[in-house]
């Protein structure tokens, strides 16, 4: 069976296991439990220093417990590849910052040991065997991969203008709902203290904070994460 994504993607259902491809896998919905990260300020404020969002992840990154992605890489390979493929995806926003993230951060996949639904976005991956493909929600829906860096102990800025190339973008395009997040792309680069994002649907290179915000829709609002691995 096929669902398709608030964002456009089109969401397996069912998913084989590596070991026993003809094994279906059964879905459960996944809640956001954890708080809301803050949204980044409209207007960038004095102090110009990052907070995390939510306490408990201020506390997990005061205690060295968050693991680190290779921003640089991460970068490289977003400026590399922006004008490449969709991997076979109509709407790749959320898959390609993913790639980046894997293919140019390092940050290692995450299968569930047991099998799982592809909708436990405590896990993420995209796996190919032979004529078959089969993703995580978390790795292809933008909501579902803000939700997975969240649980995996990622840092939320509140002010955009500490973020730095590498870190991750999200967008709602209409509402402060952080459930309502429909859009993704990756800092490559600051400007005069405004993030500048390259990303795919559509494939651009470098565009400001400022063209999403006035452009985006009628009340856009976006959560930046400095992204943990794993």
């Amino acid at each position: 069976m096929i669902e398709r994504a608030a964002d456009g993607w089109l969401k397996p259902i069912h998913l084989m296991t590596v070991l026993l491809l003809a094994a279906a896998m059964v879905t459960a919905t996944v809640t956001f439990t954890g708080a809301t990260p803050a949204k980044a300020a409209t207007t960038p404020s004095a102090p110009a220093y990052a907070t995390a969002a939510p306490a408990a992840l201020a506390a997990a990154g005061a205690t060295g417990l968050q693991a680190n992605v290779n921003k640089k890489g991460a970068v490289s390979w977003a400026l590399a590849n922006w004008k490449g493929g969709y991997n076979g995806f109509g709407d790749d926003c959320t898959d390609f910052v993913s790639r980046a993230l894997a293919y140019g951060g390092g940050d290692p996949e995450k299968l569930d040991p047991n099998g799982g639904s592809t909708s436990n976005d405590h896990y993420w991956y995209f796996l190919t065997a032979k004529y078959i493909r089969w993703w995580s929600h978390s790795w292809s829906v933008a909501e579902d991969l803000a939700v997975h860096l969240n649980l995996i102990g990622s840092y939320w800025l509140k002010y955009w203008n500490n973020a730095k190339p590498g870190d991750i973008i999200f967008a709602n395009w209409s509402g402060n709902k952080f459930s309502g997040i429909s859009h993704v792309g990756i800092i490559t680069q600051m400007s005069h203290g405004v993030p500048m994002i390259t990303q795919h649907s559509p494939r651009q290179k470098n565009i400001s904070l400022s063209y999403w915000l006035k452009h985006g829709g009628r009340d856009v609002h976006v959560w930046i994460a400095s992204p943990n691995a794993g």
